[in-house]
C-alpha cells in the first residue's frame, strides 16, 4: 500500500474501486521507514495537515470511499464496475484535449505553488503560440 500513496500522489488523476479492499496507507512508520518518495510533502498539500500527519504517523489506511472525500482520489468506480474501464475514460477524455495545454498545465501544478503564479504568464503565451491554437 505504501507505493499505491505515493504513486497516487505523484500522478496528476488518481481513480480508486469501491470495494472493501481498496484503500490507501503511507504505513512507511510501521517498518522504520519515512515515505520519503514524496509522500511527506504531496498529502499534507492535498488532505491536509491533520490528516496527512495522522496518516503517516499511525500508517492507518484510509478506504477508498474516505480517499475520495479528501480529494485523494478524483474518481470512485462503483461496486462492481470495473476501475480500470473508468481509468481508460478518464485517459481518453484528457486525450482528446489540446495536448500542450494539457502538459503545461500538469506541468504548473506540480510546481509549488509560489512558483507557478510566474509561470502562469509564460504558459498562456506559449499556448497561445502552439500549433493547437493555430488548429482553432
Amino acid at each position: 500500500m505504501p507505493s499505491l500513496m505515493e504513486l497516487t500522489r505523484a500522478g496528476s488523476i488518481a481513480t480508486a474501486a469501491a470495494s472493501a479492499r481498496s484503500a490507501f496507507a503511507l504505513a512507511e512508520v510501521k517498518w522504520n521507514l519515512v515515505a520519503a518518495a514524496g509522500g511527506v510533502f504531496r498529502l499534507p498539500r492535498v488532505v491536509g495537515r491533520p490528516v496527512a500527519v495522522d496518516v503517516m504517523l499511525t500508517g492507518t489506511p484510509l478506504p477508498a470511499e474516505r480517499a475520495v472525500t479528501l480529494r485523494l482520489v478524483s474518481r470512485l468506480a462503483g461496486v462492481g464496475a470495473d476501475v480500470r474501464e473508468l481509468a481508460r475514460q478518464v485517459a481518453t477524455e484528457v486525450a482528446g484535449n489540446a495536448p500542450v495545454a494539457v502538459r503545461l498545465t500538469r506541468k504548473s501544478v506540480e510546481i509549488a505553488d509560489t512558483q507557478a503564479w510566474g509561470l502562469c504568464d509564460e504558459l498562456v503565451d506559449e499556448v497561445g503560440e502552439s500549433a493547437d491554437t493555430a488548429d482553432e
